[in-house]
């Protein structure tokens, strides 16, 4: 787990408690971070803007605000986080004015040393007048419309707002003063002469010094990065970067050196990777390159990447040596004395090759297949899901006992995202399986010239863990019953199974009835629109001829749609159907007409347009006319309109002919 993590849980298990010496010793550790990401520092704003640290100190208030430090440009979402609760509570009396000012001092900090983009800030322009009305925070605001204010914001109305404040402030108001004399400066033909002058040091307070220092080394530590990149340019960087953190000083991916044993006088001349700052450069000179002495420094640039994908299977065996036993130092036996940073860019370079190579590295699969048993689903998060998207394992068996299992004990025990991130994984993997059955991609694989029934028999292991995935999905939705991005997702992988299976002729999978009819009645159109097109495409596939129990499903799934959404008998024929034949006695619990209960004209969405209609014309009925709802549908949702409708012939065909037409 990385430090800052350790930092919010130790903050959350303080329980609003936010005073001590714990609480000092996080904000310490936080003060002396070589800065937060964005998605840290966004961790950090929902922490202390949470309604259940209303009550909480405004001096550690500010501390927490005053740790939230760019590494790198923050990003807009992150702004709009602090100054949205600012802009909620700047009117509520019970939020005190000094967290108010601490906001508007952070955002006036960043800008001053060019921290952020000054057009997020300045979205909000006219908003920051309104904090004006608390006298407390009157000063910080005024510094910050001071900086942001141009020629144009300047207009008579204004100018008379601000004199006005000005007048009921007293003399006392330096800070208004001055930005009246920036107004001046502007347009003189609005501002009385007899208002009084002031300097910005005098009307304006200085940033807290801690706070300052803190800006002043992460502007420092930008600036370093920007003027390391334009030298760079496009060219291979060699060199190592070594993490503060890193006691022993030994980077996992180390600078690329050579070091050479005896005389140099009789050694064959070869070229070295460190002499090619450019990559066509180094494919030109392939074979004939020497490897560095460290053959982990190929992971340093894509270069390097390169050079080690597409060499022979020596370079293949050192490396897979050279690598299995970093893994296993650094993971197993001393993870804890190598930095977090630098354990997810060893992982993140790992996926880069990989990627690279549209395959999986034999040796990594091995160390997930260890990892795995231990691994709480939180640490690497990211590089961990994504290296298991091309793991290669012996057999699905050997699969099912290293890491299914415990991915479905991950799946069952943890949040709605790490579900989602479960089945786009294993997905993820499906696909790059049946890429790789298609192409003609020799069966050895390219580290070390292994075979893997996991690859070869593709028909023995792609249907077991489709199946897999298709339980996950149903399971997941039993226990994340209201939230649709899992049942979103659970589609998105059975229409990407549809595409693959439609383009190989393989058996269809079809999706199972859980997941359809969540769809079905579900109060979101969305995932309606799609489980419908889902449907439609099945039928014209002329895939389901091959299985009949397929074929019987189907035309239940078709007749439940059109029963309940368009033909409004939804109970009276529901044994033409799937689901509604055994559910019966729902119709005594529905207090109007079962039939038409599911009908498109009573979903939330149309009805939400039927009172958008009702009330441009009172004279429209509440219920939608058959025309106006074919009109919306063709406007809001065409392919769920031409999905309903060829389903709707493909029924009457069906009962005219007394067969279903599949």
């Amino acid at each position: 787990m990385s430090g800052f993590k350790r930092s919010i849980n130790t903050l959350k298990n303080l329980n609003g408690k936010l005073f001590g010496v714990v609480f000092d010793n996080v904000v310490t550790e936080l003060r002396e971070s070589d800065g937060l990401s964005n998605e840290d520092i966004s961790s950090l704003l929902s922490f202390v803007t949470d309604d259940k640290l209303r009550n909480c100190k405004s001096t550690s208030f500010k501390d927490l605000l005053f740790c939230c430090i760019p590494r790198e440009p923050l990003t807009s979402n992150t702004i709009d986080k602090a100054l949205l609760w600012m802009f909620y509570n700047v009117n509520n009396e019970s939020t005190v004015g000094t967290k108010i000012n601490a906001v508007l001092e952070w955002v006036s900090g960043l800008l001053e040393f060019n921290l952020i983009e000054k057009s997020f800030v300045d979205g909000y322009y006219e908003m920051y007048y309104k904090v004006l009305c608390r006298e407390q925070c009157q000063r910080y605001a005024c510094k910050l419309i001071h900086m942001l204010t141009r020629p144009e914001d300047v207009y008579r109305g204004r100018v008379e707002e601000i004199l006005s404040l000005f007048r009921r402030s007293g003399k006392r108001a330096k800070h208004i003063a001055i930005l009246i004399e920036l107004f001046k400066t502007f347009k003189p033909e609005l501002v009385p002469e007899n208002t009084p002058s002031f300097s910005r040091e005098v009307a304006f307070k200085s940033l807290s010094p801690g706070f300052q220092r803190s800006l002043e080394a992460a502007a420092q530590h930008m600036q370093a990065q920007n003027n390391q990149l334009l030298a760079r340019g496009s060219s291979l960087d060699w060199t190592a970067v070594t993490s503060k953190k890193n006691k022993s000083g030994v980077p996992l991916i180390p600078s690329a050196m050579y070091v050479h044993l005896g005389s140099e006088l009789y050694r064959e001349k070869r070229h070295k990777v460190v002499d090619f700052l450019d990559k066509v450069a180094l494919a030109s000179y392939h074979f004939s390159c020497e490897i560095p002495t460290s053959i982990l420094s190929l992971l340093l640039n894509e270069g390097g990447i390169h050079f080690l994908a597409t060499h022979n299977s020596d370079v293949h065996a050192r490396f897979s040596s050279v690598l299995f036993s970093c893994l296993n130092s650094v993971f197993f036996l001393n993870h804890k004395n190598v930095p977090f940073e630098e354990r997810e860019h060893f992982l993140q370079q790992l996926v880069v090759l990989e990627d690279y190579m549209q395959q999986g590295i034999p040796v990594v699969s091995r160390f997930l297949a260890f990892y795995i048993a231990f691994w709480d689903g939180q640490e690497h998060q990211k590089h961990i899901y994504r290296l298991l998207e091309r793991i290669t394992i012996s057999n699905f068996e050997e699969f099912n006992d290293c890491i299914l299992t415990h991915l479905q004990t991950l799946f069952l025990a943890g949040s709605t995202e790490e579900k989602i991130l479960i089945i786009k994984t294993l997905s993820e993997l499906i696909y790059n399986m049946c890429v790789r059955s298609t192409k003609q991609i020799p069966k050895e694989h390219m580290f070390l010239g292994g075979k893997y029934s996991w690859e070869t028999d593709f028909n023995a292991t792609v249907p077991q863990l489709i199946r897999v995935v298709s339980r996950l999905c149903e399971s997941g939705l039993l226990l994340t019953s209201n939230d649709p991005s899992l049942l979103h997702t659970s589609l998105s992988f059975f229409e990407t199974l549809m595409d693959l299976q439609s383009y190989l002729k393989l058996e269809l999978t079809i999706i199972p009835p859980i997941i359809f009819y969540r769809c079905l009645f579900s109060v979101d159109f969305c995932s309606l629109a799609r489980a419908c097109g889902l449907l439609l495409r099945y039928k014209l596939s002329g895939l389901l001829r091959r299985k009949e129990e397929n074929v019987a499903l189907i035309n239940r799934f078709s007749c439940d749609v059109y029963n309940c959404l368009l033909n409004k008998k939804a109970f009276s024929k529901a044994n033409q159907g799937y689901i509604l034949e055994k559910h019966d006695e729902l119709k005594q619990v529905i207090p109007f007409d079962a039939d038409s209960a599911f009908s498109l004209e009573f979903h939330p969405t149309m009805l939400g347009l039927a009172q958008h209609m009702r009330t441009l014309n009172s004279s429209f009925d509440v219920v939608l006319s058959d025309e106006v709802l074919k009109d919306s549908l063709l406007l809001s949702f065409p392919e769920l309109q031409e999905c309903l409708s060829a389903l709707e012939d493909q029924y009457m065909a069906y009962h005219s002919q007394g067969s279903f037409n599949s």
